[in-house]
């Protein structure tokens, strides 16, 4: 993925795991808490691992093909529905990234992302916000 700088997540659940802070930066990734590096295997045949999981729905949102985009009904709240996927496979297959964002702000609010039809990894956003580079 093509950014600069550092990532950091903070890991809220499951309940057991509450704290551990990912760190998270061009072609590094780590999971740690008090020092202790965390082991979390891949989710896919491509290699991701639940700390690469963000910095993927980041980049599919930046530069995946879009399949179908459509408007949804969130308890009230508009919501902008993006899938991304290969364009040469059928849904379900191979990788894919669902992607919900606010339409009035476009910050991202969910992402989930499969592999072969099955859900490995669903993250819900707070606090999402873009800054442009540092002058």
């Amino acid at each position: 993925w093509a950014w600069e700088g550092e990532t950091l997540l903070t890991l809220t659940s499951p309940e057991s795991v509450a704290g551990l802070t990912a760190h998270i930066s061009q072609g590094e990734t780590a999971l740690e808490y008090d020092g202790v590096m965390v082991e979390t295997g891949e989710l896919n045949a491509d290699g991701l691992t639940p700390v690469d999981a963000v910095p993927a729905l980041l980049a599919y949102a930046q530069e995946g093909f879009m399949a179908e985009c459509v408007l949804e009904d969130w308890d009230g709240e508009e919501r902008l529905h993006v899938t991304c996927r290969d364009p040469e496979k059928d849904p379900g297959q191979g990788t894919e990234a669902q992607l919900w964002f606010q339409p009035d702000t476009a910050a991202l609010v969910r992402g989930e992302i499969s592999s072969d039809g099955f859900t490995v990894i669903a993250c819900e956003v707070s606090g999402f916000t873009m800054a442009g580079p540092a002058a």
